[in-house]
């Protein structure tokens, strides 16, 4: 079978890979396959995993969104990419022990900690190694929960159908509400003379 060159481009490393006998890549108008001798082209692409095709057998890459080009008279592929993890380096500890003790629920907390400062450009290592973690579970019964303070943080690949696809707003306590939480948690406890319950309410309500 014909074969061509790839090569996956990172700010600070390289990688390429020979005999390659095809790529699979998501692009922002969907799936492509690459395979050799391919026509000329250059296409955006999305967070995703991906797959890559050498020595006869499949290998997965974690792919942090970027460009793909190919030129037909080289033969070979060039990935401009954020970020890339090879299968090996792909973090799906978390959802293996989900899948292997089923029924179970998976919390991510502060998913938002993981944003880059690029507010076109959200995608990092560590939101692909979830959506491969989510979607390696679909099918057992495993509930993927996570909270972030700032959606707008994150890709939108990650907040598609299929993945965290429902969102629950959860707004600050009123002051009564505060108060209520508050007596809660101190009730029995023996409290400094100095703390001002009303100061409490009103730091926890934000007002």
């Amino acid at each position: 079978m014909d074969t061509f060159t790839l090569v996956l481009l990172e700010p600070d490393r390289e990688l390429t890979i020979d005999n390659v006998e095809e790529l699979l890549v998501k692009t922002k108008d969907g799936e492509l396959g690459i395979l050799s001798h391919h026509i000329d082209r250059l296409s955006n692409l999305v967070i995703s995993e991906r797959k890559v095709k050498y020595n006869g057998a499949f290998h997965l890459f974690a792919i942090g969104g970027g460009t793909l080009s190919f030129r037909q008279k080289e033969n070979k592929a060039v990935l401009c990419l954020e970020s890339f993890e090879e299968d090996k380096d792909i973090d799906m500890v978390r959802a293996e022990k989900a899948k292997k003790n089923a029924p179970a629920i998976v919390f991510l907390d502060d998913m938002d900690k993981f944003a880059n400062e690029d507010d076109f450009h959200c995608d990092a290592n560590e939101y692909v190694a979830v959506q491969a973690g989510i979607d390696d579970v679909k099918g057992y019964d495993v509930l993927v929960i996570a909270t972030t303070n700032n959606i707008d943080k994150l890709p939108d690949s990650l907040i598609r159908s299929g993945r965290f696809d429902r969102t629950i707003v959860m707004l600050p306590p009123s002051k009564k509400d505060a108060s209520k939480i508050i007596e809660h948690y101190l009730e029995n406890k023996k409290l400094s003379s100095n703390v001002n319950f009303d100061d409490l309410c009103k730091m926890m309500s934000y007002h």
